[in-house]
């Protein structure tokens, strides 16, 4: 048994509701003048809506749960490397780095002498404002 569309047809409550938007938006049109309804009509102005998997979105790398993810996964994967160290034997070719967790540490220490090169760099070659201003 099947049922019947209510509105009398197929397609006809489409219709009806098309035509209502046609006379509401020519009455807005009337009423505000041409350049604003035409702006109203198109959503200019308005702030877009953000649905989860639309366009509009924001990118999945600037979420912060999708940072905070990333950041517990990254340490979880160090983490793992560090621990698999004690069960791979490790023969150092300068004897400093046979040491447990070399390359870790190693890399670590690295990163902080950088940082402190290119704080000490950029106080050096640091210029004042005015610098290329005609004199």
């Amino acid at each position: 048994m099947t049922r019947k569309p209510q509105g009398g047809g197929k397609g006809r409550g489409r219709q009806k509701n098309t035509a209502r938007r046609k006379a509401k938006g020519q009455a807005q049109h009337k009423a505000k003048g041409p350049g604003k309804a035409r702006a109203r009509q198109k959503g200019v102005g308005k702030r877009p809506k953000v649905r989860r998997g639309s366009a509009t979105t924001e990118h999945w790398l600037r979420r912060p749960e999708t940072i905070r993810k990333l950041w517990i996964g990254g340490l979880l994967v160090l983490a793992g490397l560090v621990a698999v160290e004690t069960w791979v034997a490790n023969h150092g070719y300068f004897g400093i780095d046979g040491i447990f967790a070399f390359n870790a540490w190693f890399g670590f220490a690295s990163c902080g002498v950088m940082v402190v090169i290119s704080n000490g760099l950029g106080k050096l070659l640091k210029r004042e404002d005015t610098y290329y201003d005609l004199d």
